[in-house]
């Protein structure tokens, strides 16, 4: 959940100022406009890369776990 308010929030952020910044003259309603629906279809997206992120951050990966359960090491 974290995960994904913070690449929403980045989203948000740099679609933000790359309208500022490279298209001045679009109105706040439009940018507005954009960025809800750049989240809504970016949303599972956003969603399972919060998923891949959170699982990096804490499942290791042992590439031994198959041999180490098969000679009775489950340490």
């Amino acid at each position: 959940m974290y995960v994904a308010y913070a690449l929403g929030v980045a989203l948000f952020v740099t679609l933000w100022t790359s309208f500022n910044l490279f298209l001045p003259t679009v109105s706040v309603g439009i940018q507005i406009l954009v960025i809800v629906l750049a989240t809504i279809f970016l949303g599972p997206i956003i969603y399972a890369l919060s998923k891949i992120i959170w699982a990096k951050l804490f499942i290791s990966y042992d590439k031994d776990a198959i041999t180490k359960f098969k000679k009775g090491d489950t340490k």
